[in-house]
């Protein structure tokens, strides 16, 4: 959002420069740059209520003497009689309709300074009268309102929900095909208006229009959130309604319009009607005590109620939360409104000290069974710690960073099953993961922490000529744990497919433990490998789905197989990435080895046979250069 500077230091009470308005607007947390003494805002999606000169008024009182009150219309607004039926209030619950009427011959050719400035200091596009004065009233009080041409709307509007397939022309004559859910306005089963988007041509204003019903509606933003890019329709009332609206300012908005429109012309006739829902303000109980916990301050109670009257609450022994700030919720959103004024930089440190439960030689024993799984083949998995899953001993958030996990994880299961579909959707034939990670329970008011190892495995042993052929089971498993994890068989389980969505076959085995479950044996183990030299710390899985070729090779002089590795496994192509011996056989009778390798061809975007067919072909003429190597037969995978 653009905001001449202009706006603001017209509203001000004394004259602050520039760069110290720029200071406080970062210091609330509105990004910005400046152009040509312009603000332009990088606004957060909850702060909807901060897209409009007068909500960035509101911030800034929090520091200055200002006035960010707006002239409006005071006289008495006769009733309008509409003939309107809100078959959606679930989406649309407070809604108004404002009728004016004025001269025809009195619009002044010229608009007052304050209008003016808008579009001359904005570079916007005059339109016609009422339209102008709807995208400035959007722009000033960020209330989106809509104008209808009284004259061609002769009967009931209705507001509904339509799951109909309908055409639908836009005032910017673009035809639009609706399909599934949208709110619509309609009179005369036609469609008038694709409700917080854009209305249709066919009851538009222009510049001959001098009767006017203006359409001012809160909506749920869960109605108009996507629509317009569905449809492709550039539009400033959804970007504002997809981030929520003050319900409660329909009024104010109204004679705002209205004292516009006398600003300019003559008014004949004005007439409102409101159809609105019961509206509650939340409340949130007054504890400062636990607003200084939060934050580690020492605020004093005068000051934090100031704060909070500056920014619109009113405050007795609970908070009451003003209806364009939807945002608030909890006491942890209170502190940061405190937090916001005082600033960040101005909040001291403090050492957190956080003693660890484990002993040294429990951390010792979980780093060596570390090293002793990543030399078997595991990957480490590390997880969000928070869940969606709640169980009667979860932990709430109150102010969680993904309002879809709430909770903190009390369990590692799910997420390791989860881990493991993910990589078998692409194509990995080799599941052996494990983590090691703290959970959260709540029992009796006090919440516990402990450390918990997750294994799961499934598929192919591993990815060698000796295990390929082998999935992993029960055996497998007590061989490699039964020395390290006390009472090993008794812990371990299989997972059944069938209460998955997965069309793999292969077995799945689980086992979880606290970690004090190993023994003392895995102190004695030495670790085998090491980290790379070139250490990848992040790698990018993609969508899209690997092409598998297999190339089995007959060696007749096994001096020739170090040479044929070395041309294979160190061959490079972008969309080559792995290559590794799955089968291997000496016939001794011949003295002749069989050796098959498999390749997995890879990209950010679906692969061709011909690509592919062209480096493996181009492996095979390298390959059977050699002497004594030939290619007895080509086997092709593809997934």
């Amino acid at each position: 959002m653009k905001v001449p500077y202009k706006f603001i230091f017209d509203r001000l009470k004394e004259p602050i420069s520039i760069d110290e308005i720029s200071d406080k607007f970062f210091q609330l947390g509105h990004e910005h740059t400046i152009d040509d003494d312009v603000f332009d805002f990088e606004l957060t999606p909850n702060r909807g209520d901060c897209i409009s000169l007068n909500g960035l008024l509101r911030e800034l009182k929090s520091f200055y003497d200002l006035n960010n009150e707006f002239n409006i219309y005071n006289k008495p607004i006769p009733d309008l009689e509409i003939n309107f039926s809100n078959k959606a209030v679930r989406y649309c619950p407070h809604i108004s309709f404002l009728k004016i009427e004025i001269n025809k011959n009195s619009i002044k050719k010229n608009y007052k300074d304050y209008l003016n400035d808008y579009f001359l200091l904005l570079g916007n596009k005059k339109i016609n009268f009422f339209t102008d004065i709807s995208n400035y009233i959007s722009y000033e009080l960020g209330q989106p309102t809509h104008c209808y041409d009284s004259t061609k709307i002769n009967d009931e509007i209705v507001l509904e929900i339509s799951e109909s397939e309908e055409t639908f022309t836009t005032l910017l004559d673009n035809k639009i095909e609706l399909s599934d859910k949208n709110l619509i306005f309609k009179s005369k089963n036609e469609i008038i208006n694709l409700a917080g988007i854009m209305g249709s041509k066919s009851t538009m204003c222009d510049e001959n229009t001098i009767s006017v019903i203006i359409e001012c509606a809160y909506f749920n933003p869960e109605a108009i959130i996507g629509k317009s890019l569905k449809y492709d329709l550039q539009s400033d009332a959804a970007h504002k309604f997809e981030r929520s609206t003050d319900p409660m300012c329909h009024e104010i908005v109204l004679r705002r319009f209205v004292q516009i429109v006398e600003d300019h012309s003559e008014l004949t006739n004005v007439e409102i009607a409101t159809f609105s829902e019961n509206y509650v303000n939340k409340k949130i109980p007054f504890d400062l005590d636990k607003i200084n916990k939060i934050l580690g301050t020492n605020i004093s109670e005068d000051k934090y109620k100031n704060i909070l009257k500056n920014l619109g609450f009113k405050v007795s022994e609970f908070i009451i939360v003003p209806s364009w700030r939807n945002d608030i919720e909890t006491q942890n959103d209170l502190s940061e409104e405190a937090a916001r004024v005082i600033g960040y930089d101005t909040i001291g440190n403090t050492e957190l000290n956080i003693t660890s439960q484990n002993s040294g030689e429990t951390n010792l024993k979980e780093k060596r069974f570390v090293e002793y799984l990543v030399d078997n083949g595991f990957n480490e998995i590390v997880n969000f710690p928070f869940s969606h899953l709640e169980s009667k001993n979860s932990v709430l958030i109150d102010n969680p960073i993904d309002s879809t996990k709430s909770f903190l994880r009390d369990r590692i299961k799910e997420s390791l099953i989860d881990n493991m579909l993910y990589n078998e959707r692409r194509q990995q034939d080799s599941i052996k993961f494990f983590e090691m990670s703290e959970i959260y329970k709540k029992e009796q008011n006090k919440i516990s922490k402990v450390t918990k190892l997750g294994i799961i495995v499934s598929g192919r042993k591993g990815k060698d000529y000796k295990s390929f052929n082998k999935n992993m089971d029960q055996a497998y498993l007590t061989s490699i744990f039964s020395k390290f994890i006390d009472n090993f068989e008794s812990n371990l389980i299989e997972i059944k497919r069938d209460e998955l969505q997965t069309k793999k076959k292969s077995k799945i085995f689980y086992i979880e433990l606290t970690t004090n479950k190993i023994t003392d044996e895995i102190l004695n183990y030495k670790k085998i490998s090491n980290k790379p030299t070139n250490f990848a710390k992040f790698k990018t899985v993609h969508d899209y789905p690997s092409i598998f070729r297999d190339l089995s090779f007959s060696v007749k002089k096994f001096e020739e197989i170090e040479k044929l590795e070395k041309l294979i496994l160190n061959f490079k192509s972008d969309i080559l990435h792995e290559v590794f011996v799955f089968d291997y056989f000496f016939n001794e009778n011949t003295q002749e080895v069989k050796i098959g390798f498999r390749f997995r061809f890879h990209s950010d975007r679906t692969l061709t046979d011909d690509e592919v067919d062209k480096v493996v072909n181009d492996i095979i003429i390298r390959a059977i250069e050699f002497k004594n190597v030939t290619l007895p037969g080509l086997i092709n995978e593809s997934n």
